[in-house]
C-alpha cells in the first residue's frame, strides 16, 4: 500500500461525498467513504443558505476522519473552467515552455494573471508543431474552496475541477474512449465531457435535481415540504405524487436540452456512446431521453470496475451515491498519479491549518513552561544553524541561473524556517534532526570531490522527522532527487552514492534507501509530482529510511 493515502472529497451546495485511496499491488484501492447529504436542508442550492450547511457538513467530516497523515484532493464546480486546444509552432528563440507560455497568454480569456494555469501536451505534429491543450480556472474559485475548507480545519493539498474528476474516473475505468460523451447529472449541475481528436469539450451548467423542486416551490408547495419531497421523501397526497412525477419529465427534458447545446458543433455521428451519472436521489431518468437524443447506448455504471474496493465497505449506500463518489475518486487519483488528465489548477503547497488545542492543554502546558526554557534555547541555536546553512545553499546555487534546478528548489525554499522549523520543535528533538538537516545541505552543497553543476547535482526535497511526522522517535524520511537525464538504475545509484556520502555526518546514524519514483516535479511521495509528459522535465526521486545520530536501534 502506499504511505500516503488520498482522500478525494467531491464537495457540492448540497452534499459531501469523499473517498479514501490508497495504492495496493499498482491499483487504486478505495480504502473508506463517506457521503453527508444535506439537500433537504438547501430550499436554494444558489441562496446564501448553502454556506452554513456546507460549512455544518465539513465540520462533520473533519470531526470523524483524522486526515493529518492524508494527502487531501477538493472538487469545485467547473462552470468557469476553461479548456482550448492549440497548434504551437517550434520557435527557435524560445525553449518549448516559454513558447508554451507565450501562446497560453493569448489563449485564455483576459491573460493569466487572475488565473491558474497548465497545459498538457497531446503530440508533437509531422510540422514540428506542438499539439497542446490549455487549461485554465480562475483563482477565485479555488481560493474561496481552500477558504471553506480551512475553516472547517480541513487541509487542502489540491484542488480539482469536478469536470476533469469526471474524466479522470471515468478514464481509470474505461470508459474515456473517443467519442464517448461523460454526463453527470447532479442535483445543482449538470457536466458533460467527451474527447474528440486532440481536444476535450468540457461544459458544465446549473441545471440539476434542484430544479425539481424549483417548479414544486412554483406549484404553491411551502420550500421545506418541496425540498424534502425533491430529495426523495414520500408523497404525502396522490396529487403530490402526480404533481412530481410531472415535474420530473419537465427537468428530465430540460437537462437533455441543456446537454444538446453543450455539445452543440459536435456532428452526432462523433457521439458513438454515453456515461450517465445520475449523482444525487433526486435526479430524473433521463437514459432513455439520451439514448434517444444520440442515437446511442447509455451506461449507467452502478460500481466499480479498475479501481478496488474494501470489502468491509460495500454497501447498498455505495451504488445510490456512485456518481458522487466517482467524483470523488477523480478526485483523489491525481495525487495518486493515476490521472489521464492532470492539469495543476491550485497553487503548491498550500498551507496546512493549524490545529487547535483545547484549552485545557493549554494550561497544562504552562506548567511546563520553565522545565523547557534551556532546552528551547538550544533548538534555537540549531535551528539558526540550519537555517544559515540552508542560505549559504540557496547562494550557491543562485548563479546556475533560469534552468531546471531553480524551478525544482522552488518550492524548497519556502519550506525550511516554516514546515521544517516547526518540525524540529518537537519533543524528538533530543535526538538531533535539526544537526541532521544541516549535515544533509551542506553535504549536498559540498559533496566529496566537488558539486556537480546544473542538473547532476541532487536536490534534497523531503525531510520529517519523529513524532510529528507519524514515525517513531528518532526516526526520519528524506527525499532525494536527480533530474531524469539517464536511466532509473543510474539515477538510483547517484543517489544511493549520495546518501552513503551522508552517513555518519553529524545528527545522521545511517540513511536506507526505501523506493524510488519518476514524475514530472519533484515530489516528496510516488504520485504527487504532475505531469510527467516527456516534453516537460522529469526527475528521480529516492526516498529514504533516516536513523537520527543517538536514537536506539
Amino acid at each position: 500500500m502506499s504511505e500516503t493515502p488520498v482522500w478525494g472529497i467531491d464537495l457540492t451546495e448540497s452534499s459531501l461525498r469523499a473517498a479514501k485511496l490508497v495504492m495496493q499491488n499498482g491499483r487504486p484501492f478505495l480504502e473508506a467513504w463517506e457521503v453527508i447529504d444535506f439537500a433537504a436542508d438547501v430550499p436554494d442550492p444558489h441562496g446564501t443558505i448553502r454556506f452554513e450547511t456546507v460549512h455544518r457538513a465539513l465540520h462533520r467530516f473533519a470531526a470523524t476522519h483524522d486526515l493529518d497523515a492524508c494527502t487531501v484532493a477538493v472538487t469545485a464546480r467547473s462552470e468557469t473552467l476553461f479548456v482550448q486546444t492549440a497548434f504551437v509552432p517550434q520557435s527557435p528563440n524560445l525553449e518549448l515552455p516559454a513558447l508554451l507560455r507565450a501562446e497560453a497568454a493569448e489563449q485564455i480569456p483576459g491573460g493569466i494573471a487572475d488565473v491558474f494555469w497548465d497545459y498538457r501536451v497531446e503530440r508533437v505534429a509531422s510540422t514540428g508543431d506542438v499539439v497542446a491543450e490549455f487549461f485554465a480556472w480562475p483563482k477565485s474559485v479555488v481560493d474561496r474552496c481552500v477558504k471553506s475548507a480551512r475553516a472547517a480545519m480541513i487541509p487542502v493539498d489540491r484542488v480539482e475541477p469536478s469536470a476533469l474528476a469526471l474524466l479522470n474516473v471515468a478514464a481509470a475505468e474505461g470508459l474515456a474512449a473517443e467519442g464517448v460523451l461523460l454526463v453527470d447529472v447532479d442535483y445543482s449541475s449538470t457536466t458533460a465531457v467527451v474527447r474528440l481528436g486532440d481536444r476535450h469539450v468540457v461544459r458544465s451548467l446549473p441545471i440539476g435535481g434542484c430544479d425539481v423542486a424549483a417548479l414544486l416551490r412554483g406549484a404553491g408547495m411551502k420550500p421545506r415540504a418541496a425540498a424534502d419531497l425533491a430529495a426523495g421523501g414520500a408523497p404525502p397526497t396522490k396529487d403530490a405524487a402526480e404533481l412530481l412525477e410531472r415535474v420530473r419529465e419537465t427537468v428530465g427534458g430540460a437537462i437533455v436540452d441543456e446537454i444538446r447545446r453543450m455539445v452543440h458543433g459536435t456532428p452526432p455521428e462523433s457521439i458513438v456512446r454515453v456515461v450517465l451519472h445520475r449523482s444525487h436521489p433526486t435526479v430524473p431518468d433521463v437514459a432513455a431521453s439520451l439514448a434517444a437524443e444520440f442515437g446511442t447506448p447509455v451506461d449507467e455504471p452502478i460500481g466499480f470496475r479498475s479501481i478496488d474496493v474494501n470489502p468491509d465497505v460495500v454497501s447498498a449506500g455505495i451504488q445510490e451515491w456512485h456518481g458522487g463518489l466517482a467524483r470523488a475518486v477523480g478526485a483523489a487519483l491525481p495525487s495518486l498519479g493515476r490521472a489521464a488528465v492532470a492539469p495543476r489548477l491550485s497553487p503548491d503547497g498550500i498551507p496546512r491549518p493549524e490545529s487547535r488545542v483545547p484549552l485545557g492543554f493549554v494550561l497544562a502546558g504552562l506548567f511546563l513552561v520553565v522545565g523547557v526554557l534551556a532546552v528551547w534555547r538550544e533548538r534555537e541555536a540549531a535551528a539558526d544553524a540550519s537555517r544559515a546553512a540552508v542560505t549559504a545553499m540557496r547562494a550557491e546555487l543562485d548563479g546556475i541561473g533560469d534552468g531546471t534546478l531553480d524551478r525544482a528548489l522552488a518550492r524548497l525554499a519556502a519550506r525550511p524556517e516554516d514546515a521544517l522549523v516547526r518540525r524540529w520543535k518537537t519533543p524528538d528533538d533530543a535526538f538531533g534532526p535539526a544537526e541532521a538537516f544541516a549535515s544533509i545541505v551542506d553535504g549536498l552543497a559540498n559533496p566529496p570531490g566537488g558539486r556537480p553543476s546544473g542538473d547532476l547535482a541532487p536536490l534534497l526535497f523531503g525531510f520529517d522527522v519523529g513524532v510529528a511526522a507519524g514515525l517513531r522517535p528518532g526516526r526520519g524520511r528524506v527525499v532525494l532527487a536527480l533530474v531524469a537525464t539517464d536511466s532509473d538504475a543510474a539515477l538510483d545509484a547517484a543517489l544511493d552514492r549520495t546518501a552513503r556520502s551522508l552517513n555518519g555526518k553529524p545528527g545522521i546514524a545511517t540513511l536506507t534507501p526505501v523506493e524510488s519514483w519518476t514524475s514530472g516535479a519533484v515530489s516528496d511521495r510516488p504520485g504527487a509530482g504532475g505531469d510527467s509528459s516527456d516534453l516537460r522535465d522529469r526527475f528521480r526521486c529516492r526516498r529514504f529510511d533516516l536513523v537520527l545520530e543517538g536514537s536506539a536501534e
